[in-house]
């Protein structure tokens, strides 16, 4: 015989003893719940309702699979127009929730209970300690036991059971129900309390939160002031701003170092354009100016050390308006009132503050082109800095970042891993790590091992988006469009860009519009797609007439070779000997590689085989060494026809075997070269496999479509067939052709004179 119970409450047995006997079978409620697939097949499929993926996963969030709380949910979603705002808006105050909880749960609980339920519904999480502190109580920890075993919505956080939270959704029913029944007074002590049991505590974030809910603001500024070192140190920017937006402005007026906290996680956080203002108010409240006159290098070492650390702020902000000649000066400035005393400033100690301002001479020189001064100052950051979990995975990256520009990708690598090695160490991982990410990420795109690159991208790019980093996130999304490209998922490299630049919209990042116009114009072009490519050209504000600015070197790069795609050789020329003489002279030997390709690709174009070789063989000797891959495979067809007869020729024999295998493993038809002379040319092979198998009549139309930068999408529109039927036929374009992606195989038609 099986004896089933079902009920709220655990019934009056044995069960322990039931347990170790293995006589009972229990199914709780994190047995009952929904998983998100559950609750998306009852959602969606059940209830009709269609909701996106957000909304999907939101509503699982906020129910925790609570299926009473979906079907409640879903019921109220009938009537809906805005399904998204109700499902940002939905929660246990809805009255569809509130009134199921008021008369299944509420209204038969003891009064004692329901006024602990109640009360104690401020915290987010709870204990019976501060239980009593903040219900005045002694039996908190009875309750807690009683509201468990009656699987009352209580929530265990450990093993021990003595964290709890409430269900998200009776939480915020239990809350809705104390607006209701207690005066906003009354509801502030609570608060009170709680902050003060939790600052006792050591629990200071906690405390943060309820003092702020308890508008007790001198409470709040004071434990702001205490804890806000510890929120930089464990990346907790973002909590840390919200609470200094929630104080009154009034208190800004008053408390100098207050200030100076606001000004740092301002500028860490990218809103440079607010930092000013909270230095003008300690400027203010110490009555002196950090002007760098003589007058106020003789104050007080304690006054020159909050002066040096206003310079050493403002040092980054000139930085972030590109106003390159000033952060030195500014640099020197705050190195002078820093100089002789020991202390520091309002914010930050005298070792830290010197660390930021060697950083910010360095990017200084380092946008400014002098590669060597700014390797030397992130050297002398990264000396000062080991134990600045933010500063330095940041500059070690940016030197990492030089040796890849200097064409050093091996020793690169070393100072990446430092950098990821050295932020583990410290324990918490900063969103500056991010750099560290991306770049590591990207040099390993280029050596062509693309799952590891793409996991190291991800994990940047999340890091970046923590604190609205630009220099993170633009780097992360391009190796994700590089490595996109490469496995010949065209439409996924654009969408990854769509949502970088929607991305930098929303988070005020103008700085990265340019740089995602020229990297799309780039695969646009590579893809056979000119039109964008000759409007860019125009637009881009390139003088190749002129010297090209250091700062100007990525897109004239870029602009290069896009003059080649547009079989514009002459001024292709032009700009990648003008961008050979500078980047030689500056020792930027990853560029020159670059360059070197594109002369290849120029000279080919121009059926001068020879030069094209020469320029090829110049490529090698700096790119073997440091095992370049994607650079050369990145430009398909015309690169394969190249490294063919570099093989022949018995160029840098292993080299150009090692690029033909890459070449092969990547889907493209790379053949041995192990007898070279009496072996067919790729162009040859495919077109014999061609004659035998080519495209149909709709494969040839789709292809057209394709070399007019058409997505799959849009060519089913234009021909009014399935999307699944453009990429059948896509595929088999690509298999008849030998190729593998949309650059390719338009090169290839071309080259076969298909279209």
């Amino acid at each position: 015989m099986h004896l089933v119970l079902s009920g709220r409450k655990d019934p009056l047995l044995p069960l322990a003893l039931l347990r170790v006997r293995r006589e009972l079978i229990e199914l709780r409620a994190e047995d009952l719940r929904f998983t998100p697939q559950e609750a998306a097949t009852f959602l969606n499929q059940v209830m009709g309702l269609d909701l996106s993926r957000e909304d999907l996963a939101s509503l699982e969030q906020l129910t925790e699979g609570w299926i009473a709380g979906l079907q409640l949910a879903a019921l109220s979603m009938q009537s809906v127009d805005d399904i998204p705002a109700f499902v940002r808006s939905f929660g246990g105050e809805h009255r569809y929730v509130f009134d199921y909880l008021a008369h299944e749960v509420l209204n038969h609980l003891e009064s004692s209970e329901r006024s602990f339920l109640v009360q104690t519904s401020i915290l987010d999480r709870m204990s019976a300690a501060v239980c009593d502190a903040v219900t005045g109580r002694q039996d908190s920890q009875e309750i807690l036991q009683e509201l468990e075993h009656a699987n009352l919505f209580l929530v265990p956080l450990d093993h021990q059971r003595h964290w709890f939270r409430y269900h998200h959704l009776f939480g915020d029913f239990l809350k809705a129900q104390l607006e209701q029944e207690q005066e906003p007074e009354r509801i502030n002590r609570l608060h009170q309390r709680a902050s003060r049991w939790f600052e006792a505590q050591g629990f200071l974030f906690e405390a943060v939160e309820h003092a702020l809910q308890a508008q007790d603001f001198d409470l709040a500024a004071e434990l702001i002031d205490r804890v806000a070192m510890q929120a930089f140190r464990h990346s907790e920017l973002i909590t840390l701003l919200a609470w200094l937006q929630d104080l009154p402005i009034a208190y800004f007026s008053q408390h100098a170092r207050l200030n100076m906290v606001a000004a740092w996680a301002n500028l860490a956080t990218g809103h440079s354009e607010v930092v000013d203002g909270y230095l003008q108010n300690v400027e203010r409240l110490i009555s002196a100016k950090a002007d760098g006159s003589e007058q106020s290098k003789a104050l007080p070492a304690e006054v020159r050390g909050i002066l040096g650390e206003i310079t050493c702020i403002r040092s980054s902000l000139a930085f972030n308006r590109f106003e390159l000649k000033t952060v030195p000066l500014l640099a020197s400035q705050a190195r002078e009132y820093l100089d002789g005393q020991s202390e520091g400033g309002l914010f930050n100690n005298r070792e830290d503050l010197l660390s930021v301002v060697f950083f910010n001479l360095g990017l200084a020189h380092e946008f400014g082109g002098e590669v060597l001064e700014a390797s030397d100052a992130f050297r002398q950051t990264i000396r000062l800095s080991e134990e600045n979990i933010h500063l330095l995975p940041m500059a070690t990256s940016h030197l990492a970042q030089l040796q890849v520009i200097r064409g050093q990708l091996r020793q690169a690598e070393k100072t990446y891993r430092q950098a990821l090695r050295k932020s583990e160490e410290l324990g918490r991982i900063s969103p500056m790590a991010g750099m560290a990410h991306t770049g590591l990420g990207s040099l390993l795109v280029e050596w062509n091992q693309l799952e590891s690159a793409a996991r190291l991208l991800e994990r940047g790019v999340d890091l970046g988006r923590r604190w609205s980093q630009w220099e993170i996130l633009m780097t992360g999304y391009f190796g994700l469009v590089r490595i996109a490209m490469a496995q010949g998922r065209v439409e996924s490299a654009f969408e990854l860009l769509q949502t970088l630049e929607e991305l930098a919209g929303k988070l005020e990042m103008p700085i990265v519009e340019g740089p995602i116009q020229a990297v799309r114009t780039l695969w646009q072009a590579r893809s056979g797609d000119l039109e964008p490519a000759r409007r860019w050209v125009q637009a881009c504000g390139i003088d190749a007439q002129a010297g090209i600015p250091y700062l100007q070197e990525p897109d004239a790069l870029i602009l290069a070779r896009v003059w080649i795609a547009l079989q514009n050789d002459a001024e292709a020329m032009a700009l990648i000997d003008r961008l050979l003489e500078s980047t030689q002279a500056g020792e930027r030997w990853g560029r020159v590689v670059e360059l070197r390709i594109y002369q290849a690709l120029v000279w080919k174009a121009r059926d001068d085989v020879e030069a094209a070789l020469g320029a090829l063989e110049s490529a090698f000797q700096l790119a073997e060494p440091e095992g370049y891959i994607r650079l050369f495979l990145d430009e398909g067809q015309p690169m394969l026809g190249l490294l063919d007869r570099a093989a022949q020729r018995n160029i840098a024999p292993g080299y150009v075997s090692r690029l033909l295998e890459s070449f092969a493993k990547s889907g493209a038809p790379a053949q041995s070269i192990s007898a070279p002379a009496r072996q067919p040319s790729s162009g040859s092979i495919r077109q014999s496999a061609y004659s035998q198998d080519p495209l149909s009549d709709r494969e040839l139309e789709v292809l057209r479509l394709v070399a007019r930068g058409m997505t799959n999408q849009e060519i089913a529109d234009e021909l009014f067939i399935s999307l699944n039927t453009v990429k059948s036929h896509v595929k088999n374009i690509y298999a008849r052709l030998q190729v593998r992606n949309r650059a390719e195989a338009i090169s290839v038609a071309k080259e076969m004179e298909i279209l």
